[in-house]
């Protein structure tokens, strides 16, 4: 199954906020994507994205996160919707580097 994404245009609007179009295409067909993102100074991320195949499958998705001031972790939450299933899907996550060598 090959699978291919291609970032059309990024735009910073400013130091915090990103503005995407893709085109994306995976065994179920082809499909165009739209996207923007902001992140405050102290490290909250929102988001959200639209997505549209040519098969007529539209669906949408919103986020958050949070980076934790150390760099180490992450905490997010998403919330995705098939408009054409009517399916919603949640999801939450909590992610941490490891480093080698850490020292009390």
């Amino acid at each position: 199954q090959r699978k291919f994404d291609l970032g059309l245009i990024q735009i910073s609007l400013h130091r915090q906020s990103k503005f995407d179009l893709g085109l994306n295409k995976d065994p179920s067909g082809l499909s165009a994507s739209a996207g923007l993102s902001h992140t405050t100074s102290n490290g909250h991320k929102f988001g959200g994205s639209v997505s549209h195949s040519l098969n007529g499958i539209t669906s949408g998705s919103l986020g958050y996160s949070k980076s934790f001031d150390n760099g180490n972790g992450k905490i997010g939450a998403q919330v995705s919707r098939d408009f054409h299933t009517g399916d919603t899907f949640v999801g939450a996550g909590l992610s941490w580097r490891f480093r080698r060598g850490l020292r009390a």
